[in-house]
Order: structure tokens, then sequence, then C-alpha cells
């Protein structure tokens, strides 16, 4: 019986067999990639008697246009599910089957809900139909698309992988030093720190806020700023590694104080009482920095702080100048502004929005703007508290196959990564000085949700160049039970180079083992 309600399936079902219809893509590349991905389903040609076995599916591949596609999946109990794709020129075969194996294993364990019912699986075609063939009969585009279905459907590998935006809380200390000239007391120009707010977008772009303060003595004077900065760049990231590159503008009121309390200095070379207009100025901030990822919403960037920048008082009568300060005697103790360059370290805690959750969390939203405010605040006592694994990673593979004229060597690992969760690696390099054709990189998962990384690589080992391929999965609720394929193959003609079927299971405390 097919479903009553619009909601996904409760149990994962096996389908026995499968027929595809295949119009607009090269039929027989298409079936060889789909028995490919799944090994264990029969797939034959859309014709002649219908499969004895149950429960089994109808699979219909179209392609309606040169960079468009469409999946439709009809089961043998009358639910229908469709989906459209990008198709990319040059890996129709691959993105095609890829697609439909997804589909299809989402379908297999209940994850997403049909969007008909009480459907029949049509005839074969007539044999004398040309080939190309303008659309079905029904609607077309369907009016659900892959993309539309957002976190009801966790199997498409872009809804996982997509680039999210950040909300960063930086904190930072600073010792900011005169440099060039009129030299004015000492180097030092004044230490303390900072708090700033940070937003990272998918692309890169930054923006921040920020406020400083900053304070020196000597012989009984001081001198306080306060800095008031908007900025804006760009964050380069590589693996662990992250540069933001920002230029902002400032404004910085100042004071003075003598035993504690506010007094006059005279701006040398003056007899009268300075007048304090705030400075203003401008920056360059450069923060490289290691960048780690504890938890899929919660990020961390430790490193250091280098700002070079320049301010200026702008007085009514002598307009913009940099400000040297004496005591009563005339004796130089401080100056403000002119160039200065200020060192400091960073520790900057980011929450993520957006990032996947298990589906039992799905469709609850996150209430009151202090949440992001309160994971970050929280993240060392979770961090702390949370399940340890029981150990580094672990070797499932280690071979050295040929690729054409390439020694490519592979090392699969996993590892416990935490409640319910693992992470699957597989490392890549060559030995010698030949690089590979483009190699895909896969994984096919049920009962697993995505929480980090990526379910596809594509790209070429070069030598002395080391690639990596992770994902991090956790077991999804109602499951105790997951499996995770790892296929490795060439582009350019599907060549199977790796392929690795595992099967995972969590114990009473919540640690995933390899069964």
């Amino acid at each position: 019986m097919s479903p009553e309600t619009g909601e996904p399936a409760g149990e994962p079902q096996e389908f026995q067999a499968a027929r595809a219809d295949i119009r607009g893509f090269d039929e027989a590349a298409v079936l060889a990639a789909l028995r490919l991905r799944l090994p264990r389903l029969p797939i034959e040609r859309h014709g002649g008697a219908a499969p004895t076995e149950t429960p089994h599916l109808y699979l219909q591949l179209t392609r309606f246009a040169d960079d468009r596609g469409t999946i439709r999946v009809i089961t043998s109990d009358g639910r229908a599910y469709e989906r459209s794709f990008a198709v990319e020129i040059g890996q129709e075969v691959r993105v095609a089957a890829s697609t439909a194996a997804n589909l299809i294993f989402a379908v297999e364990q209940g994850a997403v809900a049909p969007d008909a019912e009480d459907v029949a699986i049509p005839p074969p075609a007539v044999a004398t139909a040309p080939e190309p063939s303008p659309p079905a009969p029904e609607p077309e585009p369907p009016p659900v698309q892959t993309q539309a279905t957002g976190p009801k459907d966790p199997v498409p590998e872009d809804m996982s992988q997509r680039p999210r935006w950040e909300l960063g809380l930086g904190l930072h200390a600073a010792t900011v030093l005169g440099v060039g000239p009129p030299a004015y007391g000492g180097p030092l120009a004044g230490g303390g720190g900072g708090l700033g707010l940070e937003v990272r977008s998918p692309r890169g772009f930054a923006a921040a806020l920020e406020a400083r303060a900053i304070g020196q003595t000597e012989a009984g004077s001081g001198l306080g700023r306060l800095r008031v900065a908007i900025a804006a760049g760009y964050a380069l990231r590589y693996k662990s590694f992250e540069l933001p590159i920002l230029v902002g503008l400032a404004i910085e009121p100042w004071w003075i104080t003598r035993a504690g309390e506010r007094a006059p200095l005279l701006a040398v070379g003056d007899d009268n009482v300075l007048a304090r207009p705030p400075l203003l100025g401008g920056f360059l901030r450069l923060s490289p920095g290691w960048r780690t990822q504890p938890s899929p919403r919660l990020g961390l960037r430790v490193g250091p702080r280098v700002e070079l920048g320049g301010s200026f008082a702008v007085d009514d009568h002598d307009g913009a100048q940099v400000v040297g300060l004496a005591d009563v005697v005339g004796t130089p103790r401080f100056r403000v502004g002119g160039m200065e360059l200020s060192l400091g370290l960073e520790p900057r805690p980011a929450v993520r929005a957006g990032a996947p959750l298990t589906p039992r969390r799905r469709g609850r939203k996150i209430g009151g703007a202090m949440r992001p405010l309160v994971s970050v605040a929280l993240a060392a006592v979770l961090l702390g508290c949370a399940h340890k694994p029981t150990g580094g990673p672990i070797s499932l593979r280690s071979e050295s196959v040929k690729e054409d004229s390439a020694d490519l060597q592979l090392d699969l690992t996993y590892e416990p990564k935490g409640p319910r969760q693992v992470e699957l690696v597989l490392k890549m390099r060559v030995a010698g000085i030949v690089e590979t054709n483009k190699l895909v990189a896969e994984v096919y998962i049920k009962g697993f949700n995505v929480e980090g990384g990526t379910t596809r690589w594509d790209g070429f080992v070069p030598p002395r160049t080391p690639q990596t391929f992770r994902v991090l999965l956790s077991v999804a609720e109602g499951f105790e039970e997951a499996t995770a394929t790892v296929m490795l193959s060439r582009s350019q003609d599907s060549n199977q180079l790796l392929r690795e079927e595992l099967t995972f299971t969590v114990d009473d405390q919540g640690v995933v083992h390899k069964q």
C-alpha cells in the first residue's frame, strides 16, 4: 500500500528489479553507469513483460534541453517521484546516473515524500517513436525540483556541500606602535584590546564592525583612546588556513588623565590647552589563522592580527594634524595619530547559518536571536562533555593502482568522530612524475545524513600534490545501521579504480563501528 499522507515512508525497503526508460542520453552508457552504482539491483530496458519481483520500480531519464534533465521514478505500489537536474556538458552520463542512484537510495530509505500516488507505470514506448522526443504528456518541468526539496531531502549532494554564511564574534589583544614621523615620546602608542562582529559570505566577502580601546601612562599622566571602525574585504581559505584581508575606516575619541583623573596636557609648541577633536583614519588588516570546525554549526579560528593604519585630528585652525602632547613643563609625553602598526592575537568563534540537521530536528525553527551567541559561549563546555572517539583513523584499504601511465597510491580510512558520527577519508597521491587523468570520487549512502565535507570530488592528482576526499556522516535518527559505498573511477570512461562497500552500526554509547 502507498502512504496515505505526504510524509516520507517510515520503513526502508529494497527494490528487487528496475526498468529504465532513457531518452536524450546514451542509453547503453547510462545503463552501464547505473549498474555500476547499483550492483545489487537488476536494471533492464523498459520493454516486454513487467518484473515479477516485488517491490520494483520504473525509472525515466529525459534530457529536454542541452543543460537540463528530468528524473521520474514510479514504484510498483503507485508512488511517483519527480526531480529535475542540471546536466554538465561532457559529464552527461555520470551526472544522470549519479542523480538517479541518489534518488533511488532516498526512496528506498523513506527519506522523501512522493509527489503523486496511485500512478500506473506506463507501457513501453512504440518502437517507431523517434529517440529525441518532445516532453512527455505530463506537465514538464515537474513542479518539485531537486533544488526545491530543501532539508526534507538530504540525499542530493549540492544541499550538503553548499557554502554557508557565517557570523563571528572576534576578540583581540593589541599592542600599538608609532611608526614614521613626527616622533613624540617613545615608540609605544598604547596597549589594550577590542571586540568585533564579523560577517562572512559563502563566496568569501567579509565585513566587520568593531571597537578597540588602548591606553598608555608615563610620569603620572595617561592617554586613553577608543576606536570604532567598520571594515570590508575578502577572506582567502585553503583547507584549514584562512587569511582575511580587510580595509577599514575609523573614528577614535581620546582623552587625557593625571593621577587617574581627567587633566589637561598641552600641544607641543602651543601655549594653550589643547582641544580634543577625535582622530579620523583608515587601516589595512591581515589576520592569518588556523581554522577548525569542532561541530557542524561552530567554527573557530586562532591566529595573529597585523594592522597598519594612519589617523589624524582635524583642528578648526590648523586642519589635519598629528598631535604631540607635552606635560606642563614642556616635556614630550605622547603622540596621538600618525602612522601606526598594531600587533596582536585574535581568537574568533563563528556560527554557520543553516548547517544540516538530523531528520528529527528538521522543521523546527531556531528561535531567539541569542541562540548563536549562547552556542558560542557554551562551546568549550559542549566540546569537553562530548563523547570521545575510541582512537585515530582506522585503515580500510591501502593499495597502489595503475591509472593509465600514473602510479596512484590510495589510502581509505574511517574514524568515529562523535555521537553517531563517522568520517570517511580517501587520500590520493602519485608515486612518480606522471599526472593522473581526471578522476571522480563518490560516496553513496543509505541511513546516513551528511554533516560535513562533500559526497563527490573530481579532479586530477598531480605529482607531489596529494589530494584528499573526506565526508563526515551521521547515522540518521531511527537507524542503528547505515551503509556507505566509496567509489573512485576515471571520468572519461568510468573505469573503476576502487570500490568499497561499508556497513556501520551504532553501539549503546553512540559510537559508530564498522561491521
